[in-house]
């Protein structure tokens, strides 16, 4: 096996599946809302990055 398709097969196998990366951007979202909320006053508004 040579290293291009060593990784390539290794790069497949770590890559997060699309149900993990949206569970991420929920939680990433959370942490944003309490760390606002708790030295801010005004009213938290979500932007996502695209």
């Amino acid at each position: 096996m040579n290293i291009e398709k060593a990784f390539k097969e290794f790069n497949k196998n770590i890559r997060l599946t699309d149900i993990h990366e949206e569970n991420g951007k929920i939680k990433y979202d959370g942490v944003c809302k309490k760390i606002h909320d708790n030295f801010y006053k005004n009213y938290y508004i979500k932007y996502l990055l695209v």
